[in-house]
């Protein structure tokens, strides 16, 4: 009762303080015994206690909270629990991400690649399917990326795929002219004198005589030494620009048996 006479009520469950008292001496059967008769209500108390006591198999048996149990089953390993918990979350970005990493650390790429799409990790997934030699996976990358705007991924996904015309297409459509040149230049010469009209076109509206100090190796090809035979040589070895590459090999066959 405080000053002005208002009665302030306590509840002291014995339930609750004989279970702590049986943990505390380590007498397990006895706490086990004594669990049933707590109620509900006062789960996530005792699984509060019983974490801050190291037993976290307990606790995770125990505990109602979601974020909770979530923080155990990570801490404890326990993939599928987490992997259920976060899927029921519907705002469970930072609980997939959690999940990612602990599935790679446990080598369970199927799990880590359902978290990073669930986080929407294209780092990590870029990561995984460059580690895997997954195709498959690199080309779902870069459309994704591409339509998120993570335009470095998109590039870079598609670059290893040898996708050289999806990386122009990219590069052209982002304004990114300077870059789409210097790429053409090396990889696709036969785009150089299209790429360098978009860019002269672009930058004139800016800096009208700078765009035309741009050289474009048509009308100047003492200014591009070896330009065509560059242009034989992608007919040789690069007739088409998007020949992706089908001979990546999947990871599994460089694990030691």
């Amino acid at each position: 009762m405080d000053k002005s006479l208002t009665v302030i009520s306590y509840t002291l469950n014995l339930s609750i303080i004989n279970y702590q008292t049986a943990i505390l001496r380590q007498d397990f059967a006895t706490a086990e015994k004594l669990l049933p008769k707590i109620e509900e209500k006062d789960s996530n108390r005792i699984a509060h206690f019983l974490d801050s006591q190291g037993l976290k198999n307990q606790a995770l048996k125990i505990t109602n909270d979601p974020d909770h149990k979530f923080e155990l089953a990570i801490q404890l390993g326990e993939l599928e629990t987490a992997r259920i918990i976060a899927e029921k979350d519907t705002e469970s970005d930072h609980k997939w991400k959690q999940l990612s990493s602990l599935a790679l650390a446990k080598w369970d790429f199927k799990l880590a690649e359902l978290s990073l799409w669930n986080s929407d990790d294209v780092n990590g997934l870029l990561l995984l399917y460059t580690s895997l030699g997954n195709s498959t996976g690199l080309q779902k990358l870069a459309t994704h990326s591409a339509q998120i705007g993570r335009h470095n991924v998109a590039f870079t996904s598609l670059f290893l795929l040898h996708r050289i015309g999806d990386c122009l297409d990219l590069l052209i459509t982002g304004g990114r002219y300077p870059e789409a040149a210097l790429f053409s230049r090396s990889y696709a010469p036969s785009e150089l004198p299209r790429i360098v009209e978009l860019w002269r076109k672009d930058l004139s509206r800016t800096n009208p005589t700078v765009a035309q100090a741009l050289a474009n190796p048509n009308e100047y090809p003492n200014l591009f030494p070896d330009y065509l035979k560059a242009l034989e040589q992608q007919k040789e070895t690069r007739p088409d620009l998007n020949s992706s590459i089908d001979t990546l090999r999947s990871a599994s066959e460089y694990v030691l048996q």
